[in-house]
């Protein structure tokens, strides 16, 4: 597969700046080359436009995105290249979520904790993701750096999700509502179980990616009574994520309407502050933001 041009920035204008609070957190945003130096690799899903850290800093500083977590997306692998590479350049503001193997070695997980990684993604949803055993063994020996688990899996299909994750020694992330469609009921087994961990404060929700649970346009309405389910079981655990550059998605959206949907969803500035800044401080580790 050739990758596909770059993403260009005329089909990702920013909207008015400063439109979020101040120190307000993406928590979910990948990079893409540039492939002359950070080559995709074989046999991956898709192939998907180039899309540079200096693009997404232009493109989310304009909507007052201050910082800023870039997980490691499947067409990479375990090749931590560039990621590691943004986080030494960026190491004040950002942070990461990293793919690895089980058996890699605790110096390498050392160094990785230096350089502000402090997570890692399991996928659980598409076929070739780990199994739960491995995540959960994952799971024991990153405790010990104060990290977190974050997964990739679709609450619909989860029967038994409070019962596989509630004993996790760590913190568990899951990211993109869940995947959980807005068509589905919220009595279903993993929604609940979901919603169980979030307010026995085990679990964090990313509201990111919300194209991928909704067929719906700005200001995708449908999702909301999800939210407020979130939002009803624990403020304190829901953050918030652009899933910038929105790979494998067949219709691009906004990245206005993703910000404005914010407004919808977390209505007045104590509970946009607590989702966008202060959540993200708690989880991800980073300095506090003085209040003025």
């Amino acid at each position: 597969m050739a990758p596909n041009p770059a993403v260009r920035e005329s089909s990702v204008t920013p909207g008015k700046t400063g439109t979020l609070q101040k120190g307000s957190c993406d928590c979910h945003f990948h990079v893409f080359g540039p492939y002359d130096r950070y080559p995709l690799q074989a046999g991956r899903s898709y192939t998907p436009p180039e899309a540079t850290i200096e693009l997404y800093r232009k493109v989310m500083s304009a909507y007052g995105v201050e910082r800023g977590v870039i997980v490691q997306p499947s067409i990479y692998g375990n090749d931590l290249s560039l990621l590691v590479d943004v986080l030494k350049q960026y190491r004040e503001t950002m942070r990461g979520v990293v793919s690895i193997a089980a058996n890699i070695e605790e110096a390498t997980l050392r160094s990785l904790d230096d350089i502000g990684v402090r997570g890692v993604r399991y996928n659980l949803l598409f076929s070739g993701g780990a199994p739960i055993s491995e995540a959960q063994t994952i799971a024991n020996r990153i405790g010990r750096l104060g990290w977190h688990l974050q997964v990739l899996t679709d609450l619909a299909r989860e029967e038994n999700f409070y019962r596989d994750w509630s004993d996790l020694p760590v913190p568990l992330v899951i990211d993109h509502f869940g995947h959980f469609s807005t068509k589905q009921s919220v009595d279903a087994p993993g929604f609940r179980g979901a919603l169980r961990l979030i307010e026995e404060g085990k679990a964090w929700i990313k509201l990111s990616g919300v194209y991928r649970v909704t067929d719906a346009f700005y200001p995708f309405d449908d999702a909301l009574p999800l939210v407020k389910k979130f939002i009803e079981a624990n403020p304190n655990r829901i953050i918030w994520g652009s899933d910038w550059p929105h790979p494998a998605v067949p219709i691009q959206p906004k990245i206005e309407d993703l910000i404005r949907a914010i407004e919808i969803w977390l209505p007045g500035c104590s509970l946009q502050n607590q989702v966008l800044v202060r959540n993200p401080e708690a989880l991800y580790g980073f300095d506090r933001v003085n209040e003025s």
